[in-house]
């Protein structure tokens, strides 16, 4: 091949670049690319239908075109996995944290975990929600559960959405290691969660409200993710979901 037809192919490229960018722009989509970056840091995400129930599937594909546009601009890998993990620890919340010990086992230096009944809001970097120094981070849930007041739910990290750090391997291991102590707790892995957080203080950050704004719990006006966690029944939720992202078809459409 010439020098010019190799110059011609560049060209090419650089002219499909912009054409993309333009589409980009057209479509109003709210996070550029960020250049510079490498994919060091990766978002996770996984459900699975529950004795029959896909809710949670269907909330993984509401916000699978914003996520993964997300994490494009912003230079994450993503995990998005629609189905049980199997592993020698029984479901449900319990496969957060496998994923959590695997991503963070195979070098990535930031890991996010979203529940999927919560969606990026804001065109912010999800490596701002931890800062320099701390392994892992969640946000604290204090405020009356007033949906659902029968649960009498105390004041907790929620782990719906959390951070981590290259270095908190060994902590996701010990997390995992409560399992036999937990997995008949009513908190489930949450309940392990609170347990590392009192093991390793010095290691943790109570992230900021907007990293995990829930509605009926912790609203805000400018919320960096939004969740919905908790909100009864799951029709309701979903619901509730589809209304704020309503217009995720046409921002981010492929």
């Amino acid at each position: 091949m010439s020098d010019v037809e190799i110059q011609q192919k560049i060209v090419r490229f650089d002219s499909l670049d912009e054409i993309r960018a333009k589409r980009k722009r057209a479509l109003s989509i709210p996070w550029e690319l960020h250049a510079g970056r490498t994919n060091n840091g990766i978002i996770l995400q996984q459900a699975f239908d529950w004795q029959g129930n896909k809710t949670f599937v269907d909330m993984l594909r509401l916000t699978y075109q914003r996520h993964a546009s997300y994490a494009e601009g912003h230079r994450f890998d993503y995990w998005h996995m629609v189905g049980p993990l199997l592993t020698n620890h029984w479901g449900g919340g319990w496969c957060k944290v496998e994923l959590i010990r695997l991503a963070l086992s195979q070098g990535y230096e930031f890991v996010a975990w979203i529940d999927s009944d919560a969606a990026i809001i804001a065109d912010r970097d999800l490596r701002e929600a931890l800062p320099e120094g701390r392994l892992f981070g969640a946000v604290l849930h204090d405020a009356p559960w007033f949906h659902a007041p029968e649960w009498q739910i105390p004041p907790h990290y929620n782990v719906g959405v959390s951070f981590w750090r290259a270095g908190a391997l060994p902590l996701v291991e010990e997390w995992l290691s409560l399992y036999d102590e937990f997995r008949q707790h009513r908190w489930m892995e949450q309940g392990a969660f609170q347990r590392l957080i009192e093991l390793h203080p010095e290691a943790f950050h109570a992230c900021d409200t907007r990293w995990n704004a829930t509605v009926n719990v912790h609203e805000t006006h400018n919320a960096f993710i939004l969740g919905w966690h908790g909100i009864n029944p799951l029709t309701k939720r979903i619901g509730m979901m589809k209304a704020t992202l309503r217009d995720d078809f046409l921002k981010f459409r492929v």
